[in-house]
């Protein structure tokens, strides 16, 4: 999620009060007169001093163009204070999502092959590789206060208000994308996913080109996909991946697209979207040989598996060659064969498995893996 200090904020808020204070002469001479004030304010004040500001401000400043602005960003705020999530600014950027997967154990055993995960059965593997993604640390605050019952908080529950009273009574605010995107954050924050997920998709419908459209289009295709509405899921990151590279969400997009498809027996075109995960990563200057240093929970190496699993539902070892012949060779063909060939010596379908090592050792004679 697009996390942001608060201290802005309280730039932003002061900027808001400013017009009521008048100025101060020749206060610039007095400066080197003043000590400077060295002790550390903790961001906790910070927060709670922006949040009065702009309550004051709302207060006391009759009703104008900054009002939806400093209602949002109060609102912001008291999201703020009880998640640690504070609002997206326009020019601001959001890291990239990680993955909670935890990792299965292993043993590394022959070269040029992903860990062996013979520990790890194929729904084992499902099930890990396609849990739903974490976009930020606040998750955890949720879970504490709505399973156990507990009250929600005042504050998230006011911030929704908040919003829906600027969506009703601010028609031509700029920002009512950022203000339907927070909102749905809040639902979800509260434990209202049902609620969040009807805020999400009037977002994408009226704000298409939003700079958030990518992060809501995820969001919408893990609610999809954990509710096994799979061809909701498929566009919902469908939409994320015709954003392109650019977006942050891209390479997550392809990998929960293939495994949409992969869900409906659309075996080949789930293929298409995990072979474009190792064509991306090779295109920023991945290293393949490299990759089974990263652990069995790397998303390479579930990429490698997972397209196991389609060629064996397309047919087999022979699917591998006509589809390379048909879309192109890759570089890192190696590893796919390789990781296919594993794949039957773990399920003791030794002839299938040497099939895949003939296969590939016939292909490329002179390729260093072939000996």
């Amino acid at each position: 999620m697009r996390l942001r200090r608060v201290l802005p904020l309280v730039f932003v808020a002061a900027g808001l009060a400013a017009c009521a204070t008048p100025p101060q002469e020749d206060r610039i001479s007095e400066l080197n007169k003043v000590e400077a004030d060295l002790e550390q304010v903790p961001l906790e004040d910070e927060a709670a001093g922006a949040e009065q500001s702009y309550r004051r401000y709302l207060e006391q400043t009759p009703e104008g163009v900054n009002t939806p602005e400093a209602m949002r960003r109060l609102a912001d705020l008291q999201l703020e204070k009880v998640y640690g999530v504070v609002g997206a600014e326009p020019d601001s950027a959001m890291p990239t999502p990680s993955r909670a997967a935890p990792a299965a154990p292993t043993v590394k055993e022959r070269p040029g092959t992903e860990q062996s995960r013979s520990t790890e059965s194929d729904s084992e593997f499902e099930n890990r590789t396609t849990l739903h993604e974490e976009y930020s640390s606040t998750r955890s605050e949720r879970e504490i206060l709505s399973p156990d019952g507990e009250p929600i908080p005042d504050g998230p529950l006011e911030a929704i208000e908040t919003y829906e009273e600027i969506l009703s009574s601010y028609k031509n605010f700029a920002r009512k994308d950022k203000v339907l995107y927070q909102m749905s954050r809040a639902y979800d924050e509260v434990g209202q996913p049902d609620e969040a997920i009807k805020v999400m998709e009037r977002l994408v419908t009226e704000y298409p080109y939003s700079e958030m459209a990518d992060e809501v289009h995820f969001r919408r295709g893990e609610y999809y996909f954990t509710r096994k509405r799979w061809q909701d899921a498929e566009q919902a990151y469908h939409s994320v991946v015709v954003v392109g590279p650019e977006s942050e969400f891209y390479e997550l997009g392809l990998y929960k697209l293939g495994w949409s498809l992969y869900k409906q027996a659309s075996y080949e075109e789930a293929l298409d979207n995990f072979i474009a995960i190792l064509d991306h990563r090779k295109m920023n200057g991945y290293i393949f040989e490299r990759y089974e240093e990263n652990g069995v929970a790397h998303r390479v190496t579930d990429t490698f598996r997972v397209i196991s699993l389609c060629v064996e539902n397309l047919g087999g070892p022979e699917v591998l060659e006509d589809y390379f012949d048909d879309h192109g060779q890759r570089s890192y063909e190696d590893k796919i064969y390789a990781n296919l060939g594993e794949y039957y010596f773990e399920k003791l379908r030794y002839d299938d498995a040497a099939t895949v090592y003939r296969s590939f050792a016939d292909l490329y004679p002179l390729h260093g893996m072939s000996p």
